[in-house]
């Protein structure tokens, strides 16, 4: 609980300077009379945020937090969102896998991300986490995915640019 809890303070300050520089951007296009850009930049940064709430959706609080620390200290990415639409539960013996399996998960997606040409959603849905490629780049490493979710023993497919782990059933 204590590593969590020092996750989170270090993804509050990093979210803190994440907004100080988004407000540095917004007012930087302002002055410089570019409006349209910094109407779509708050867009960008309004959907981060929604992207951000809904973590609020998974009904185990650790593992809320854990991905919102992850989140918070990824900061916007114009590419990527995260999304839970619904309350998204697991069993409680189940908790400590699917923290595991998403810890290594995220570590291998963050260089992915941060990659501007990528554009992937990554969904949690009843039972399932869905790893959207939108952009079918064909170097995308389906395969090591894969694997991750055949560590954890999480049926997995890849279809049209997009993963799904069955998380339960």
């Amino acid at each position: 609980m204590q590593e969590l809890l020092e996750e989170l303070l270090e993804a509050n300050r990093h979210q803190r300077h994440d907004f100080l520089n988004h407000l540095q951007v917004i007012w930087g296009f302002l002055r410089i009379k570019k409006e349209e850009r910094a109407v779509q930049y708050m867009q960008d940064v309004t959907e981060y945020l929604q992207g951000l709430r809904e973590l609020n959706n998974f009904a185990n609080i650790q593992l809320a937090a854990d991905l919102t620390a992850k989140a918070l200290k990824l900061g916007l990415i114009k590419g990527f969102r995260i999304s839970v639409p619904e309350p998204w539960d697991t069993k409680d013996e189940n908790i400590p896998k699917v923290r595991d399996f998403l810890n290594e998960f995220w570590e291998r997606l963050v260089p992915i991300v941060s990659d501007s040409d990528m554009n992937i959603n990554l969904v949690f849905t009843k039972g399932k986490i869905i790893l959207d490629e939108h952009n079918k780049k064909e170097d995308f490493p389906w395969s090591d995915f894969c694997a991750i979710g055949d560590k954890y023993g999480y049926k997995n497919q890849v279809e049209d640019n997009k993963l799904t782990y069955c998380i339960e059933g």
